[in-house]
């Protein structure tokens, strides 16, 4: 996920406001740990973000040792959504680990 936000506030709007697109955030960490695990990658970059007021930039990075705790927070939404088709491949990606 590529983001152009405007600066840090608009980035704390943006993962943790009021009209969080959790859906999209977590469909996102679910297929980038999918493609670490397959790809057998020591990491991936969740969400590369550029700010418009010229703040530096930065990548956020999920490492091998955090995949299983990510995929875990994944699954609690899944659940909490009903969507127990996803929480099946989150418990295939685990059982690669």
């Amino acid at each position: 996920m590529k983001l152009k936000l405007k600066d840090t506030d608009d980035m704390q709007r943006y993962f943790f406001g009021p009209d969080v697109d959790k859906e999209k955030i977590y469909t996102n960490i679910h297929q980038c740990i999918e493609h670490g695990i397959l790809n057998d990658l020591d990491d991936v970059i969740f969400c590369s973000i550029d700010f418009l007021n010229d703040e530096e930039g930065f990548e956020m990075i999920c490492i091998r040792e955090d995949y299983s705790k990510n995929l875990d927070n994944v699954l609690v939404w899944y659940e909490e959504t009903n969507q127990f088709e996803k929480c099946k491949e989150i418990m295939t990606l685990k059982g690669k680990l």
